[in-house]
């Protein structure tokens, strides 16, 4: 017998559309400066 499992997503994304900006913005910050981060 199997079960099965949904996985469900960690967060819902904010409402504010504020919010949204400025991790968008972090987001696009980190994956410019990916390889900075990685030889730290």
């Amino acid at each position: 017998m199997s079960a099965s499992v949904v996985q469900n997503p960690p967060f819902l994304p904010p409402e504010d559309q504020e919010q949204k900006n400025i991790i968008d913005k972090l987001a696009d910050f980190v994956l410019k400066n990916e390889s900075k981060f990685e030889e730290r």
